[in-house]
């Protein structure tokens, strides 16, 4: 079991959103053929750009209409005992409630 804290104001996801990014572009570098990678870097890049850059604000429907980064996680990665898993979780999992987070 991993011990992860889930974010829990804006800056903290801006944080997370950065240190993921970063950590699944050295996954889309190192593994070129396993294309999951490249899915989850541009879903998480769309989402960093119409969250946080756009400020456009996303109902839990339209979140899951856009993107399926929740469930490439499930099928793909144990949240439980992989540190990455729980971090896109918490990304996709709070990205409707990212207005309602404090600043600080």
């Amino acid at each position: 079991m991993i011990i992860y804290k889930e974010v829990q104001t804006k800056k903290e996801y801006r944080e997370l959103m950065e240190e993921i990014l970063i950590e699944t572009h050295g996954f889309v570098v190192k593994f070129p053929q396993i294309t999951m990678y490249k899915s989850i870097f541009d879903q998480l890049y769309d989402i960093k750009n119409t969250i946080i850059i756009q400020q456009k604000e996303l109902d839990e429907d339209e979140i899951d209409e856009r993107y399926n980064l929740g469930g490439i996680v499930s099928k793909n990665f144990d949240s439980e005992n992989e540190l990455y898993a729980r971090k896109l979780e918490d990304i996709f999992g709070a990205a409707s409630e990212y207005y309602t987070l404090p600043e600080n």
